[in-house]
């Protein structure tokens, strides 16, 4: 795995969950451990850089979290140990977390216009 930040690209969410699904069943035990720990450890602090200090646990959380249910929604073979222990985990903190139906990895961007202000909202369909 010579790039890990890319796993954690928002500019290629979409092609890393691809690829994600369809590399996980071609893995060896060892390669699946070695992805499995790469994901756990979350992205780069400097791909966080933008995002509020105080929002970037959950925001590195979700993050992970998203990359393992892709994962999940994978037949065979199941997820690691480190994956589920870390699914587990973040269930836990975050409870009100649900993954989308269906392959819910395609993002949306919509904009709205507020008082002069035009902010972006992203969504998973």
């Amino acid at each position: 795995m010579a790039d890990i930040a890319a796993l954690w690209q928002s500019s290629s969410r979409k092609e890393v969950m691809d690829l994600l699904q369809t590399i996980w069943p071609a893995l060896d035990h060892a390669s699946r451990n070695k992805l499995s720990h790469a994901i756990v450890t979350g992205s780069p602090d400097h791909l966080l850089a933008q995002v509020d200090v105080n929002e970037r646990v959950s925001s590195r959380d979700r993050r992970i979290y998203d990359r393992i249910i892709v994962l999940e929604r994978v037949d065979s073979p199941p997820l690691t140990d480190v994956l589920i222990n870390e699914l587990a985990r973040i269930c836990s903190v975050y409870p009100e977390w649900r993954a989308m139906p269906g392959n819910g990895r395609i993002s949306a961007f919509g904009q709205k216009h507020v008082s002069g202000l035009t902010r972006g909202t992203a969504l998973l369909i």
